[in-house]
């Protein structure tokens, strides 16, 4: 009995600290990596909505002139 006690008590700890592992690893690598692809995004967003808004400003204005 003492040697299942053990036994089960060395395995939860050991699965403690492989989930504390994979929380380590995800704050290290894998959230800073999505956070760069989302900042990529948003600069390409940024810069498309530039782009359309000034395009709809210049056909709007070219527009008005042809009246």
């Amino acid at each position: 009995m003492k040697n299942l006690l053990t036994m089960t008590a060395t395995g939860t700890a050991l699965a403690g600290l492989t989930v504390l592992v994979a929380v380590v690893v995800l704050v290290l690598f894998v959230i800073p990596g999505g956070l760069g692809i989302l900042m990529i995004e948003y600069e390409r967003v940024t810069r498309w909505l530039r782009q359309a808004r000034e395009s709809c400003w210049r056909t709007s204005r070219t527009t008005k002139s042809n009246r």
